[in-house]
């Protein structure tokens, strides 16, 4: 028979329509899952639907419909022993819906019919127990509304089934098909203290950079300042010196120095004016030659 579309037959479940089996958050996480799975089954990607209807099962024993559905999935597969176990196991569960039981018994009545089937064929000199159209037909009428098959011969032409990637794979593996628990951020508020805490090594650091800031402006100018004049000073000293290193054959630089020293008559410390004319030498008169 053709599985693919009793697997598709499925329909979407709510919190409502299914006996407790967890608390409410896991149950919707859960059934959620159990939609997925089925929308899978729908976009022929039943490889990841497997997946996550072999951790339903496996975490939500008391999870019926899924356990239902991943028997009928197992056998789309073509695992008709694994089918067969599944299915087993769904049917003698205690405290059993009675449209759920019979469900199962009818699935299972069909995974028997092909195991009969495969193994008649194997040994063709096996006679496999015959099992009517009809009875076949009864036992899928008992399935419940949304789990019905649709019963057909075997054509031997499937629909194209689109496996999935390693990466979808990985990633059910990895999630379990579960969503992810929505975290819960407690926002405390905050205190002075810790409000200065977090402020004081901002502050500290504005402090550090307008301290340097500042003493760049006052300072460096004065500097640059102080070289300049000092580099003037050297060049005057200069050009004094040679000036009255060559007044001595020179009536016209005797003159100036004699002019520049009555206009700038203080000297530092050192005996030196301080535009640079050496003391003891403005006064002297050149020689005259005898």
């Amino acid at each position: 028979m053709e599985w693919q579309q009793v697997t598709q037959s499925f329909l979407p479940l709510t919190r409502e329509q299914t006996a407790e089996f967890a608390s409410p958050r896991e149950m919707d996480l859960a059934i959620a899952s159990y939609n997925r799975a089925i929308r899978n089954l729908s976009q022929d990607s039943s490889d990841i639907a497997l997946i996550a209807l072999r951790k339903l099962t496996a975490d939500y024993p008391r999870f019926h419909e899924a356990a239902l559905l991943y028997g009928c999935t197992l056998a789309q597969e073509g695992e008709l022993q694994e089918a067969l176990q599944q299915l087993q196991s769904v049917s003698k569960t205690t405290g059993l819906p009675d449209d759920l039981a019979a469900a199962a018994t009818a699935a299972l009545q069909m995974v028997e019919v092909e195991l009969d089937t495969r193994e008649s064929q194997s040994h063709p000199g096996y006679d496999a127990p015959a099992t009517p159209t009809a009875q076949r037909l009864a036992a899928a009428a008992a399935l419940p509304l949304g789990a019905k098959p649709v019963l057909l011969e075997r054509t031997g032409r499937r629909r194209a089934m689109r496996m999935a990637s390693e990466r979808e794979r990985r990633q059910v593996m990895r999630q379990g098909d579960m969503p992810q628990h929505e975290e819960t951020n407690v926002v405390m508020p905050r205190t002075g203290a810790e409000i200065l805490r977090s402020i004081l090594p901002v502050a500290l650091i504005v402090l550090i950079v307008g301290l340097v800031v500042f003493l760049g402006i006052r300072f460096l100018p004065g500097l640059f300042t102080r070289a300049e004049q000092a580099d003037t000073q050297q060049k005057l000293d200069y050009l004094l010196a040679e000036m009255q290193a060559k007044s001595a054959n020179n009536p016209e630089l005797q003159s100036l120095l004699a002019d520049y020293k009555q206009k700038f008559p203080s000297s530092d410390a050192n005996g030196t004016n301080s535009q640079g004319l050496p003391a003891n030498s403005s006064e002297s008169t050149p020689a005259t030659n005898t």
